[in-house]
């Protein structure tokens, strides 16, 4: 899982950063430190936290940081906490934010399956048809 963690960093780190240089709405930056980490993640996840986290930049007005520790004891319970805790907040961001999807994953990845029109067609996804249409 470290190279793959490592990767999403550094993907990050050149991404997603541009979307943080002066946000006019609120946004935030959830971390999960794990004490097993090596010390390149330690490292990365210190960066982006000295660029975004400090109130004392202007530019860092609208940007919260968050740092959750992942204290359970095994790497599968805390690989599943980081990831259910993920899923209910945006889940929950989703309700709060009332926003229509317009399923632009589905119809790019040209995959019908998750698309909300399909589900809401198909509760039981098992009959959603092979293709999507835009």
């Amino acid at each position: 899982m470290v190279p793959t963690h490592r990767n999403l960093l550094h993907e990050f780190s050149h991404t997603e950063v541009a979307a943080y240089s002066n946000p006019s709405e609120k946004q935030a930056i959830s971390t999960f430190l794990d004490s097993n980490a090596d010390q390149y993640t330690k490292d990365k996840v210190k960066t982006l936290e000295g660029l975004f986290g400090s109130k004392d930049i202007p530019q860092n007005k609208n940007i919260e940081f968050i740092n959750i520790d992942l204290n359970q004891d095994n790497f599968f319970r805390k690989f599943f906490y980081g990831h259910f805790f993920t899923v209910y907040v945006a889940y929950y961001l989703g309700i709060h934010s009332d926003v229509e999807g317009r399923d632009l994953i589905s119809i790019a990845a040209k995959n019908p399956w998750w698309s909300q029109r399909n589900i809401e067609l198909h509760p039981k996804c098992v009959d959603i048809p092979a293709e999507l249409k835009g």
